[in-house]
């Protein structure tokens, strides 16, 4: 899921599902019951194919897939535990254009996966728990090097 914010508000929500059942039993009519649904772009299938149709795309067709007013802010990756690559995955996020210098990535894994400290330009900044439930926190190293400025 990438987060668009516009100061206060948020603009444009991407959501990634592959599973056509939750978009349109759950996901959609959550969007429509908060009124966001207008607001929001739904890809079905995997986040990673996402990735490569984005790497691979022509300007136009990859401002469908990433957002029509360019990089993410907030990017949230929930992938299926089990079926996922998550060095893969970080890594394509890195290497993509929906991020930009002040992106924020996070990424849940489950317990005894080992997640990246670095991964091209990104960083993790942060490492939380919840239970089995575990949340890898990066930003581009560009950010850091921002506010370092």
């Amino acid at each position: 899921m990438g987060w668009r914010l516009d100061h206060t508000e948020t603009s444009e929500v991407h959501f990634v599902e592959m599973d056509p059942w939750v978009v349109f039993d759950i996901l959609c009519p959550n969007l429509e019951w908060t009124g966001f649904l207008d607001n929001s772009v739904i890809h079905t299938g995997y986040v990673e194919t996402l990735f490569e149709c984005i790497k691979e795309s022509s300007d136009e067709k990859r401002i469908l897939l990433e957002g029509k007013d360019g990089p993410f802010n907030y990017i949230s990756a929930t992938p299926l535990y089990m079926e996922v690559d998550y060095v893969i995955l970080v890594k394509q996020i890195s290497e993509s254009s929906v991020i930009r210098d002040d992106s924020f990535i996070v990424v849940e894994y489950p317990f005894r996966t080992n997640m990246l400290e670095t991964c091209m330009c990104l960083v993790r900044l942060a490492n939380h728990h919840f239970g089995r439930t575990h949340l890898a926190i990066y930003e581009p190293t560009r950010a850091q090097k921002n506010r370092r400025s």
